[in-house]
């Protein structure tokens, strides 16, 4: 029907080991299994770009922090409207070490995009949300996904939102500091980038535009806010204001999942959000 197609989301972990070259692939049928397609998803350990998240190191691995682990997507569009399908993760060992998938999810998002990412600079997956990436970090030539979501921002997380500290914690565009505590049900994204690999990983910032964002009675009190998935919490970014389009510190993050618009909830009946006035 010409919208957004299903999306496929996971997470990988990977360390390698010498030059072993382990494989991930994901596969779809829709026969029972009876036979496959080729793969949607294809990464090995020493391809551009790797299965690897962290750096080779000897012993037996397990995923010890947040950064370990990269997030995935693969579009699924080839099977938008089936009613019956089966996905396959193929893993082939090479003799390296091993490899975790985690948060498996298939999500139909209100907008979808992607943009090559090819040299620093710019990138635009989709109206309303620019990435701009600096000239150090993890390997260029991959595709940035942005997948943009409306309506209630789930979570699982027993802390929404890390506590930012009023004295040393980022700063919203008017430079007060505060820890938000609602994002902006209009617009979420969830995003990832393909060869976000061995650290270190590619930096950037992000800006978002939120002239037409509704419920904003003081954009100079909102921030950017990130989180790793939705079992984390959403963390306050610095974030400064021009022409209605609030932006991240230049160079400031690295890695990818979820990024929103967040503030405080004005005293209302209202469940939009509402930038403070306090």
């Amino acid at each position: 029907g010409g919208g957004p197609p299903p999306l496929l989301h996971f997470f990988v972990a990977h360390q390698p080991f010498s030059t072993a070259d382990d494989t991930l692939q994901v596969v779809v049928s829709t026969n029972g299994g009876a036979t496959w397609s080729g793969p949607l998803y294809d990464k090995r350990t020493l391809g551009t770009p790797s299965l690897a998240t962290v750096a080779a190191a000897p012993g037996e691995y397990s995923p010890a922090a947040t950064a370990d682990w990269r997030h995935e997507t693969v579009s699924l569009n080839t099977y938008a409207g089936l009613s019956n399908i089966s996905i396959a993760f193929l893993a082939r060992s090479g003799f390296g070490d091993n490899c975790f998938i985690d948060n498996v999810s298939i999500v139909t998002p209100t907008d979808y995009g992607t943009s090559p990412v090819n040299t620093p600079g710019g990138a635009v997956p989709m109206s309303g949300i620019t990435f701009d990436f600096t000239g150090s970090g993890g390997p260029f030539g991959g595709t940035l996904h942005s997948a943009r979501f409306s309506g209630a921002v789930p979570t699982t997380a027993a802390v929404p939102f890390a506590p930012n500290d009023p004295t040393t914690g980022a700063t919203a565009p008017d430079g007060s500091r505060f820890t938000p505590n609602v994002v902006s049900g209009d617009r979420w994204w969830t995003v990832t980038y393909s060869h976000d690999a061995i650290p270190p990983r590619n930096t950037y910032s992000v800006s978002i535009d939120v002239q037409t964002l509704p419920g904003v009675t003081n954009a100079s009190k909102l921030y950017i806010v990130k989180r790793a998935d939705q079992s984390a919490s959403w963390v306050a970014l610095t974030t400064s204001i021009s022409v209605g389009v609030l932006s991240t510190t230049a160079g400031g993050l690295s890695g990818f999942s979820d990024f929103g618009v967040a503030s405080t909830v004005a005293r209302s009946r209202s469940k939009r959000l509402c930038a403070r006035c306090a």
